[in-house]
């Protein structure tokens, strides 16, 4: 299903969890937890992980690191990750990014970025019941000139799950771009991905 809206992050998110039955949920990119904002928190049983020391999650792990026993109904991914106090130290060309309706630097090259989804897809698989989902928040970037993107091979990588639902979103509150080179800081994506049965 596609839907495109106009709306901030975190009430998307909101509509999404209102839409499925769902308890428990591994963030593995939480940050300062800042999707959460608008959320009643206690509706839900979440498990935060992020590798940045300074984030406000539980585990302070590399999530393709993270091993645990439990089961969970969503993943939910929300790259770039690395967060920083002065703003995410960009790799990619030094171009700047949009994120929660604020202009940050991204701290992380399309390679890593590959090898982040890979990692997903494969933990996604292990801790996820059996109708698992991850719910994913992107936005697409430059690099050296060209858009590089992330939905795209997120859609690609994630090779044990279906695309079940995209929704593009305008960013509230942003300006407007009137040059096309433009377009991907003030749009974004929610993509809902469910667990196939067989691994690929």
């Amino acid at each position: 299903m596609l839907s495109v809206t106009i709306n901030t992050a975190s009430n998307i998110l909101l509509d999404i969890l209102s839409k499925y039955k769902i308890e428990k949920i591994l963030d593995v990119t939480y940050g300062e937890g800042q999707l959460w904002n608008n959320i009643p928190k206690d509706n839900y049983n979440i498990v935060s992980i992020d590798k940045d020391k300074n984030s406000k999650a539980i585990h302070k792990i590399n999530f393709a690191d993270f091993k645990t026993n439990e089961r969970f109904d969503v993943i939910l991914y929300d790259p770039p990750y690395n967060f920083q106090k002065s703003g995410f130290q960009m790799n990619m060309g030094a171009k700047l990014v949009w994120k929660d309706n604020k202009t940050q630097r991204v701290e992380f090259t399309p390679t890593e970025a590959i090898e982040n989804v890979r990692n997903l897809n494969k933990l996604a698989f292990e801790v996820l019941n059996n109708d698992g989902l991850i719910f994913v928040k992107v936005s697409d970037a430059r690099f050296k000139g060209n858009i590089f993107a992330h939905h795209a091979i997120i859609i690609q990588e994630l090779s044990n799950f279906n695309l079940k639902e995209l929704i593009v979103y305008v960013k509230l509150n942003n300006m407007v771009a009137n040059k096309e080179k433009c377009a991907h800081i003030i749009h974004g994506y929610w993509m809902i991905f469910q667990k196939r049965m067989i691994k690929s």
